[in-house]
């Protein structure tokens, strides 16, 4: 086993996604409190779009554009043929 592992592998991962999840929830917990998921106000929309629009906003909030848009580019461009 890598010595890094723990820092840099699947733990890292599973907790930064974690904290995404996390903050997502939180913040369906205040558009809740807030009557903002009433659908007189955001329309007919299901809750699988719903949560994909938490999901958004929540990655959003801990987005650094440079950086990610970097890793987006990279990513896209080296599983191209995989994830098309």
């Amino acid at each position: 086993m890598n010595p890094l592992e723990p820092y840099v592998g699947p733990v890292e991962f599973n907790h930064d996604v974690k904290a995404i999840l996390d903050h997502a929830l939180f913040l369906k917990q205040q558009a809740e409190q807030a009557g903002a998921l009433n659908p007189a106000i955001i329309g007919d929309a299901n809750s699988q779009d719903v949560h994909r629009a938490l999901l958004l906003i929540a990655c959003q909030d801990f987005l650094d554009d440079r950086w990610v848009d970097r890793t987006i580019k990279r990513l896209n461009r080296a599983m191209h043929s995989v994830w098309q």
